[in-house]
């Protein structure tokens, strides 16, 4: 079988591929437009120190990786540029349709009174496939070229501003890039779209079998009010399977009538990360002469992640214990004025944005790991420091998880601030519940949550899928 992974933020793509080839599928990863650190496999394997030169755009020659090499199976692919937006281009382009055409292709684009209209739950891959001939056809077509200016013009930041005309050479980059990109996905029995690529998936693949990972998006991004988002949620239902990793999204894919969907695990590399000791641990506590070290490696987003709350009850959890915070996110000034204001500068430590190699470290050096305290649901730090037997505290409510979990993880709850000054100055002070926690911890990552069990289910899936074309 050949599966082609079709985006890389947060490195779930790369991740995925890697455990699938460990079971012996020929997978690869097709990345494009997105070179921020977080989303490259050197952050994933390679071991540096110090921060990255540039995060949005890293050299990883500069780096000294010891002695990791990208895969071959990674593309990297900077030669396309696809940022044409597919899903604007086509509402645009619905809309200035003779009515006889629009009237063809509409059933298939609209939301009615916030269901889907009848006829777009039938032959999705079937109409998309037709729809997208029909979008060649019209952009090829002299008589509605003035069509095709108006509905590119929407798009032309990259060549000039919106409001001047587009020269035709123009229109035919527009169309060169989307028909490149389509033969890039030919040649694999199966495609797994990330994000939102799932829409570019849906408009390329045709009849194809694809399947769509969502890591967050589900939440929002349908609700939104824009083609964007219209065309999400529309992907979702044209994917042979849909692979939902928050467990708070499930409303919204009951919300738009999504049945075929099934929960999966975060990908962590638990021959990666795993217990061990740590010199890290002594050097901190001897430096910072300290008997608590506390890990908050979440960006700095208020709003999502509750960094306020963690420096508040730090504040209120003793003398002799330091808080190590990472320097990124769209709030790390107000993080910093807040330390501040507080009176925590001695206290607080700030790293550099951290790789998976690095923050293992950590994760074995920390009494107690400090993850997001406003969603409820947790992303993939928690996993990792479960697989490494530390205790790990985050706002965990139950109810999201029912669906999912046969078996609650023994994470430490904290949803209010009293409730995380009470683990930090219980936990975080007691070796042996540090322990006892720990290894309860490693035990529910083996059983439900290894590297292993998130590439079969999504193998089986895959199956599953191709069986249903046939």
């Amino acid at each position: 079988m050949r599966v082609l992974h079709l985006g890389n933020i947060a490195g779930n793509g790369y991740q995925n591929a890697k455990f699938q080839r460990r079971k012996g599928i020929e997978a690869f990863v097709l990345s494009y437009n997105y070179r921020y650190c977080i989303g490259q496999p050197e952050w994933e394997d390679g071991d540096f120190d110090g921060p990255i030169d540039n995060p949005d755009d890293p050299d990883w020659a500069c780096a000294n990786l010891r002695p990791f090499e990208r895969p071959p199976w990674f593309d990297d692919q900077t030669r396309l540029d696809i940022s044409f937006q597919l899903d604007e281009a086509i509402f645009h382009l619905v809309r200035r349709q003779p009515s006889w055409l629009r009237r063809k292709l509409y059933g298939l684009l609209d939301l009615v009174s916030g269901g889907w209209h009848p006829r777009a739950r039938e032959s999705l891959a079937t109409r998309f496939d037709r729809l997208y001939r029909t979008v060649d056809w019209v952009c090829m077509d002299p008589a509605v070229r003035r069509v095709v200016d108006a509905c590119l013009a929407m798009q032309a930041e990259r060549y000039r501003t919106a409001t001047e005309a587009l020269r035709p050479s123009d229109v035919m980059t527009f169309l060169r890039e989307s028909r490149d990109f389509r033969r890039l996905l030919t040649g694999y029995d199966v495609i797994q779209a990330y994000s939102t690529d799932v829409i570019h998936a849906m408009l390329a693949m045709g009849s194809r079998p694809f399947t769509a990972f969502d890591h967050g998006n589900m939440r929002d991004i349908p609700w939104e009010g824009t083609p964007r988002g219209r065309m999400l949620a529309l992907a979702y239902h044209a994917a042979g399977w849909c692979f939902l990793t928050n467990p708070d999204t499930i409303s919204t894919a009951r919300r738009i009538g999504l049945e075929r969907l099934s929960f999966l695990p975060h990908p962590v590399d638990d021959e990666l990360f795993q217990p061990g000791p740590s010199a890290l641990r002594d050097r901190i506590r001897s430096e910072r002469n300290c008997e608590s070290i506390f890990f908050a490696p979440a960006r700095h987003h208020w709003g999502l992640k509750g960094n306020d709350l963690m420096i508040r009850a730090f504040s209120r959890a003793g003398r002799r214990a330091v808080l190590l915070f990472c320097d990124w996110g769209e709030d790390v000034a107000r993080s910093k004025a807040l330390v501040e204001s507080l009176g925590l500068q001695e206290r607080v430590v700030w790293l550099p944005p951290l790789g998976k190699r690095k923050l293992r470290e950590y994760y074995n050096a920390s009494d107690l790991v400090l993850d997001q305290f406003k969603l409820g649901v947790f992303g993939s730090t928690v996993p990792e420091v479960m697989a490494c037997a530390r205790p790990v505290a985050l706002f965990f409510n139950r109810s999201e998880h029912e669906w999912c979990f046969e078996e609650m993880p023994p994470v430490v709850n904290a949803g209010t601030e009293d409730e995380l000054v009470e683990a930090m100055r219980g936990i975080g002070s007691d070796p042996r519940l540090q322990e006892s926690i720990g290894t309860s911890s490693l035990g529910w990552f083996k059983k439900w949550h290894n590297w292993e069990r998130v590439a079969d289910q999504q193998i089986a899936k895959y199956q599953e899928v191709l069986a249903a074309r046939r």
